[in-house]
């Protein structure tokens, strides 16, 4: 079971740039394709009004032109989709759609977290985006699952003990800008950089930068984090699963802590059935 993202998708600028990194670690030969003919142009399937829709499949098409398009900055995508679509295509799709990848609200995030516009062709693609495109990928993930792209970058590292130290488990204390260097606290010893990048959550890397940038540190610390609790079950038949699409997902209308039910074995070869139950901080709670 996977107890955090269990796929990548092979599309865009970032999309490029995973695939790009995948070839130069040699994985490509681990990569387990969930192909456009496997999950796409099956029912996609929506929970609302406590019951399952099936939504049409024209949308794959509605999709693919709102994604192309330009959005404003300060619209959100809910915003944009009943401007460019109706208000049942922003509820019954683009909501649901937008709890699923962040287990937000599509009202308050912004069109640009996923409208990219015509700057998201603006690249070189690589052998392997071009394969994915060639052969209708969707989706993938590895033989073995996603930890295996991680744990290989690190076993790449490892190999250049005498460029590249790694300090795991390790906690970060205190970051400081001083000229043209950074100075990071790990374990309470100072570590010298040209340049830092950061994948704390925002609101663990505010305290880091709080002495030398207060507004800063007061903008990471507003940005709103949530929970997801994500629950596998396995069943031996492989009869239980009525339909074959991608999974389920709930519209914000439902107000209630399911986001979404993926149906995992429906995108790779499994024996029995498997299902990902994600549940918002409303479960959490309770």
């Amino acid at each position: 079971f996977e107890s955090a993202p269990r796929t990548l998708r092979p599309k865009g600028l970032t999309g490029n740039t995973t695939l790009e990194l995948i070839q130069m670690l040699e994985l490509e030969n681990k990569i387990l394709p969930i192909k456009s003919d496997r999950v796409t142009g099956k029912f996609k399937l929506i929970y609302s009004g406590s019951k399952i829709t099936k939504v049409t499949p024209e949308i794959d098409s509605k999709l693919k032109l709102l994604f192309e398009s330009e959005a404003n900055d300060n619209e959100s995508i809910h915003d944009f989709a009943v401007k460019k679509f109706d208000e049942e295509f922003a509820e019954m799709v683009i909501g649901p759609m937008v709890r699923g990848i962040t287990a937000g609200d599509a009202k308050t995030i912004s069109a640009k977290f996923l409208i990219k516009g015509k700057e998201s062709k603006q690249f070189e693609p690589v052998a392997l985006y071009e394969k994915a495109r060639r052969d209708r990928w969707n989706f993938y993930t590895f033989q073995g699952g996603l930890e295996v792209l991680s744990k290989t970058i690190v076993e790449k590292l490892s190999q250049k003990e005498d460029k590249v130290a790694l300090h795991l488990n390790s906690s970060c204390q205190k970051i400081e800008f001083k000229g043209d260097r950074v100075d990071v606290t790990i374990n309470g010893k100072v570590h010298s950089t040209s340049h830092l990048i950061s994948s704390l959550p925002s609101f663990c890397l505010a305290p880091l930068v709080q002495d030398q940038h207060p507004e800063l540190a007061k903008e990471l610390a507003g940005i709103i984090s949530l929970d997801v609790a994500t629950i596998n079950l396995h069943f031996p038949s492989e009869d239980i699963l009525k339909e074959k699409g991608f999974g389920v997902f709930a519209t914000s209308k439902e107000n209630a802590s399911l986001i979404g039910i993926m149906f995992d074995s429906n995108c790779v070869e499994m024996k029995g059935v498997t299902i990902t139950v994600m549940l918002s901080e409303t479960f959490l709670q309770d």
